[in-house]
């Protein structure tokens, strides 16, 4: 975990994999039912991280203090959110380590300067003010699994990874970070309403600035077989 001197949010770094093979999209397409992680789809581990953090939170302020948290605990949690965070990134393509693999971890996760902790009643009751941002990220979720499928049919028959669908899953990951964030009081409150404008925005605004002729010519490389790929290889 890195302190960042960026106020817009928490933000997770993760590099796009130099090299992709076939079993890089396999693992997380067989695992799927096991873990409860379909690409940007996950499905039991977000209800019980849901569940789990604003009480954790709120019985650590409790027990030490609001001051003890912040110097002590709130490192703790963001090391264990950057892990889960890395398993996220590993099952939807986003990178091809896993966080159990030897190495550096695939996620950094950048911070904002982290406003004061909240009482332990301000903190439990984001287990009920967080439900419409809980059902906005599966919404989204549910949507990003069309793309997170043509990247994986893309690695499994095209063998490569483009660009345009990394970012796509990268996007994604950007919302669970904000998410588990706001849920483990590592950052200010904020309305579900304000955040999903606030990165729709972003996302019209990065994708406005490509124009059309660009678009259709990223689109033509990505569904082409001929010609110089695109992306990254896969063995």
């Amino acid at each position: 975990m890195r302190a960042s001197a960026d106020t817009a949010g928490p933000r997770p770094e993760v590099a796009p994999p130099r090299r992709v093979r076939r079993r890089d999209a396999l693992g997380p397409l067989l695992l799927a039912p096991l873990l409860g992680i379909a690409g940007p789809l996950v499905l039991w581990p977000a209800l019980v991280v849901h569940l789990a953090l604003p009480l954790a939170v709120a019985r650590h302020v409790a027990g030490a203090g609001r001051a003890r948290f912040a110097a002590e605990d709130a490192p703790r949690v963001a090391e264990g959110l950057e892990w889960l965070l890395s398993v996220y990134a590993w099952a939807a393509l986003a990178t091809t380590a896993p966080p159990w693999a030897a190495g550096a971890r695939p996620v950094r996760l950048r911070l904002p300067p982290a406003p004061p902790p909240p009482g332990p009643g301000r903190a439990a009751l984001r287990l009920v003010t967080g439900v419409p941002a809980l059902l906005l990220r599966i919404a989204a979720d549910v949507a990003g699994l069309v793309p997170w499928l043509a990247a994986v049919a893309c690695v499994l028959v095209l063998r490569r990874l483009p660009a345009p669908l990394w970012r796509l899953q990268e996007r994604a990951l950007c919302g669970h970070a904000r998410l588990l964030c706001r849920q483990a009081a590592l950052v200010g409150a904020q309305s579900p309403q304000k955040a999903s404008t606030a990165y729709w925005s972003r996302v019209w605004n990065h994708d406005s600035a490509t124009s059309p002729s660009r678009m259709r010519r990223t689109w033509a490389r990505l569904f082409s077989r001929g010609g110089r790929p695109s992306g990254r290889e896969a063995v």
